[in-house]
């Protein structure tokens, strides 16, 4: 049986109340919910505000609510050749190979903070309150390769601007997202890849759907975590994102 939504309003319901038609429970077996004729049962049906997810009312006693959907996570990865240099940029993009396979990337060193500010168009379903994570891809480039212990440390920042805003913009906190232990990672020789940890919600300044972020991207030196000792090539950065639900 299908459901069928309708506008409404109901007392002690969240905000963006809808109402859903759904079978009721003694009608929903195997073969029982089409061409019964069976009376459908109305459950309040709302949007939640903060992340957008789907809830039922399940009792106006509470009220009690039933979490039906919550919002997709989507990644979408950033090459780093879309970075442009930042205060420090690291080294101009080189194509490293192995074998059958090759990436582009840029080598990020590790005396120095080096940085990149990458452009990133804010989807439309984006769920902008809940922010983004972030983590970075790379690969080992160096002929001296990780030991026991040895790490890297990036982080991101960012601002968005949209029609009428000015390209300048305030980089919002930075957030770090780390590997402390390449080689407990599996990174034990010259070009292994790896992708850093999930970084906590970043804060980008002013974030909307359909606008252009601007991410600062960098490589922390100063950080305890990052003591690997050795320049290491970045192939790009994945954002991740939650999308929210159209009605």
């Amino acid at each position: 049986m299908a459901t069928k939504l309708h506008s409404t309003s109901a007392a002690g319901s969240r905000h963006g109340v809808h109402q859903l038609t759904y079978p009721d429970a003694a009608d929903r077996v195997a073969g029982a919910n089409e061409g019964t004729g069976a009376t459908p049962k109305d459950f309040d049906l709302a949007k939640q505000d903060d992340d957008d997810s789907l809830w039922l009312l399940t009792s106006a006693a509470g009220p009690t609510w039933e979490m039906l959907w919550s919002p997709f996570l989507e990644e979408v990865f950033l090459p780093i050749l879309w970075g442009l240099d930042g205060a420090a940029p690291p080294d101009a993009n080189e194509t490293i190979t192995d074998g059958s396979g090759s990436a582009e990337v840029r080598k990020f060193d590790d005396a120095s903070t080096e940085d990149l500010v990458i452009p990133w168009q804010v989807p439309a379903d984006i769920v902008a309150g809940s922010g983004i994570t972030f983590s970075a891809v790379g690969i080992i480039t160096e002929a001296t390769p990780p030991a026991s212990g040895e790490g890297v440390v990036f982080k991101l920042s960012g601002y968005s601007i949209g029609t009428g805003d000015a390209l300048d913009g305030t980089f919002g906190t930075e957030v770090a997202s780390s590997d402390a232990d390449l080689f407990a990672s599996g990174c034990t020789a010259r070009y292994d890849i790896f992708r850093t940890t999930e970084s906590t919600a970043v804060t980008v300044t002013g974030l909307a759907a359909g606008e252009i972020a601007m991410l600062h991207f960098e490589r922390d030196v100063a950080e305890a975590d990052d003591d690997y000792a050795q320049d290491v090539g970045i192939i790009g950065v994945v954002v991740k994102y939650s999308r929210k639900l159209s009605l």
